[in-house]
């Protein structure tokens, strides 16, 4: 019964973005529907299928669905967005039901937004609805806290399966790529200081996998200073997402085909982008162009005259920043201040787009988001927000004065007391995973 109800999913997923992306008269649109309606027919048959969200985990029932089913972190956060409790559906589900359906699961999320009222108005009697009722636990710190763990734990399981299938030779799945920025992008719009501690995430044994993804976070954080519209954010966050994507095509644990990799993988991603004909082209672009620097130099070589893409240029600052900070880079891991010096002075040699390379240190401020540090009592604290003064950000104390780990994760405006931040510390000095203390 899992096999069905994940296939509905998919289905769902797939009905949802044919909508987005197509007019009615155009084949994709009728395809996905009708398999929509098909795989739910196929799912409830017996008994009717039950879908429902808890802890940013999808279920049927009280049963988990399968991490890797595809279109699950789309109909997840679908879920979430639009405060679904859970879906339920007869076996008499229609086409029709199915057009209704889509549409009104594609409503923007608003305070008076009625799911079950708009289903009723279309007619539509084999699907039920509920909704989750607001509470103030809601607007809990923890609360929210959760749900921003919740959030980046699907998109990591999303690309990791992902990555899993292209590295088999399954492209097709590089469609969904575009579904892994957006709970990102709403996120962006909320609290940019959110996904800076989404992107302090490093996990050594899985370096490709969180290299990617905070490539993402980091390109969506310079573009939302830009100003970009969410559809523009969605578009650079997956190109970015897919900016390595060529190095599926190598062996990363053969040291005999590291320089082939070094070299070849923008050709390599580009090629394979190429083939699967996407709507858009920015990721294409993007891996064949992000280790081409602003002064011509880099590779693939250019040509006289040759501009790159605007997105290239925001998701190579994302790229050297993740590498100089990461678990493995030539020059050994940078704290995040560190780096940040390192890239002002690359872009002033010409490297980098030295405007978005400010925009970028605006974006971090002096201590970044993420940034382990030592305060002027001895204690050590990770920063998890800017504040209102710069200089003085808001952190959460990890070790006490005494050198004693804190258990509460005390948060302190550093404006608001007479502390100072005395040196930003690495944080593998002190056996520190910052993204679990954010």
């Amino acid at each position: 019964m899992s096999d069905t109800a994940a296939r509905a999913v998919t289905a769902l997923a797939g009905a949802r973005r044919a909508v987005q992306l197509y007019p009615p008269a155009h084949p994709a649109y009728g395809e996905a529907l009708t398999e929509l309606a098909v795989a739910v027919r196929e799912a409830a048959a017996a008994e009717p299928l039950v879908l429902n969200v808890h802890q940013g985990r999808l279920y049927h029932g009280s049963l988990p669905l399968p991490d890797e089913a595809p279109g699950l972190l789309a109909v997840a956060e679908m879920f979430e967005s639009l405060t679904i409790e859970s879906l339920v559906f007869k076996s008499n589900f229609s086409a029709t039901d199915a057009v209704a359906l889509t549409e009104v699961l594609n409503s923007r999320p608003a305070p008076d937004l009625d799911l079950a009222a708009l289903l009723a108005q279309r007619g539509v009697q084999s699907v039920a609805i509920s909704l989750l009722e607001k509470t103030e636990e809601d607007d809990d710190t923890d609360t929210v806290r959760e749900r921003d763990r919740a959030m980046f734990r699907r998109s990591v399981t999303a690309v990791r399966g992902m990555m899993q299938q292209v590295s088999s030779g399954d492209l097709s799945v590089v469609a969904e790529a575009r579904s892994v920025p957006g709970p990102i992008v709403r996120r962006l719009e909320q609290d940019a200081a959110a996904v800076l501690g989404m992107a302090a995430s490093r996990q050594p044994t899985e370096r490709q996998l969180y290299h990617s993804i905070n490539v993402m976070c980091y390109a969506l954080l310079i573009g939302g200073r830009l100003g970009l519209d969410t559809e523009s954010l969605t578009s650079l966050g997956s190109a970015a997402l897919l900016h390595d994507i060529g190095k599926t095509a190598f062996d990363p644990d053969d040291p005999a085909q590291a320089e082939a990799m070094r070299l070849e993988h923008p050709r390599s991603g580009a090629e394979m982008l190429r083939h699967l004909a996407l709507d858009d082209v920015a990721p294409m672009l993007v891996a064949y162009e992000h280790h081409m620097l602003a002064d011509g130099s880099g590779y693939p070589a250019q040509c006289e005259g040759y501009a790159t893409h605007p997105y290239t240029r925001i998701v190579s600052i994302a790229d050297r920043f993740e590498n100089l900070t990461g678990p493995v880079s030539e020059t050994g891991a940078l704290t995040m201040d560190q780096a940040l010096v390192s890239i002002l002075r690359e872009a002033s040699q010409g490297h980098f787009d030295p405007f978005l390379v400010r925009l970028f240190a605006s974006v971090l401020g002096p201590f970044p988001v993420g940034a382990l540090v030592r305060l002027s009592d001895h204690s050590a604290a990770v920063v998890c927000s800017p504040g209102s003064d710069p200089l003085a950000p808001i952190v959460r104390i990890a070790y006490d004065k005494r050198g004693i780990e804190t258990v509460g994760e005390e948060e302190i405006d550093l404006a608001a007391t007479t502390l100072h931040i005395v040196e930003v510390l690495e944080p593998i000095s002190l056996d520190i995973d910052v993204s679990e203390t954010l």
